[in-house]
């Protein structure tokens, strides 16, 4: 049958992948530092507000708190994606009307397939209670749904990560000022989903599980502060990973050996 023939798969070396992430933020820490100063201050800020408000505030104001942490954790990840992938000077480039064009594309992405984890979260959990579902007549107590639940909604959202995985490839394109093409990034990712999981959802998860563990009641303000610190530098470490499975998946093929003379 003719027809094009589709691209050989790649497989994404995850083990390569985790521990140059660790590696290459370790080995460029001053030049990260200089890059990512601003974002990092401003993510920092951002968290401390949050903090500082607590549940005392309105609920808009809480929804605007949420939208500006994004906006400065968008800026962090666009300038850790733009200093991996981009070799020249343009790669700092923050303050320009581009700049602005693209943090606006970055965290319209965000927010997108945020609400379309959350949507197959919900779908997920939905379609895996529907079959426990009884009918309650008046007066009878319905008892509990089902037992653990809580495993079903883990199990959501495992799930519910692998196409959002498959699609996080969006995010370093958008900081390389590539085009926003959903299918592409999926082409590029097929077979190596549930590693790109493991990227976008696991290893934030243990790292987050990491500062919580440092995390004590009373804490002093120095530890508070360093606590947020180390928190944006494994914000660093997940994006560097990303940005590296991004080039493991897109960089051209080498071309082809000649053949002895």
């Amino acid at each position: 049958m003719d027809g094009e023939a589709k691209p050989p798969r790649r497989r994404l070396p995850l083990r390569r992948i985790l521990f140059g992430a660790f590696a290459l933020s370790w080995r460029h820490r001053g030049e990260l530092a200089r890059a990512t100063g601003l974002p990092i201050l401003a993510v920092i800020a951002c968290t401390l507000a949050q903090n500082l408000a607590g549940l005392s505030v309105n609920r808009p104001a809480q929804w605007t708190l949420y939208f500006t942490y994004s906006i400065a954790v968008s800026w962090l990840a666009i300038s850790v994606h733009r200093l991996v992938l981009i070799e020249d000077g343009a790669g700092r480039e923050q303050f320009s009307s581009t700049a602005l064009k693209r943090l606006g594309r970055f965290v319209g992405t965000v927010i997108g397939l945020w609400l379309a984890y959350l949507s197959l979260m919900f779908f997920i959990v939905n379609a895996t209670l529907l079959p426990f579902a009884r009918y309650v007549s008046t007066g009878e107590s319905p008892g509990p749904l089902i037992p653990n639940f809580g495993w079903f909604m883990t199990g959501a959202m495992i799930l519910a990560m692998w196409p959002i995985a498959r699609l996080s490839l969006l995010f370093p394109a958008l900081a390389a000022d590539q085009s926003f093409d959903p299918i592409a990034a999926w082409k590029a990712t097929r077979g190596n989903g549930w590693k790109l999981a493991i990227v976008v959802g696991a290893l934030p998860w243990a790292l987050r599980s990491i500062a919580d563990s440092m995390y004590r009641d009373e804490a002093t303000w120095v530890e508070f502060g360093a606590l947020l610190v180390l928190t944006a530098v494994f914000t660093v470490i997940q994006v560097v990973a990303l940005s590296l499975s991004y080039w493991e998946l897109t960089r051209p093929e080498p071309p082809p050996t000649p053949p002895p003379a």
